[in-house]
């Protein structure tokens, strides 16, 4: 996603009375997954498929001047 497109579907779900907006669709499977596979399981899934362990590796932050 990029901010723009997230912003953008926080935006709409605030507009709209959302309390929750999960984006991308995958984050619904997640979810899913993680209520029915056992947490050993649901950790290989999350690290190797979801990437969620990884996600922050490139994430620099702003720069400032």
């Amino acid at each position: 996603m990029t901010p723009l497109s997230a912003a953008g579907a926080a935006w709409e779900g605030m507009l709209s009375g959302r309390p929750l907006v999960l984006k991308p669709r995958t984050v619904k499977l997640g979810m899913a997954l993680r209520r029915v596979l056992p947490t050993p399981v649901w950790d290989v899934v999350a690290d190797k498929v979801f990437h969620v362990y990884s996600s922050m590796d490139e994430f620099t932050g702003r720069i400032d001047a």
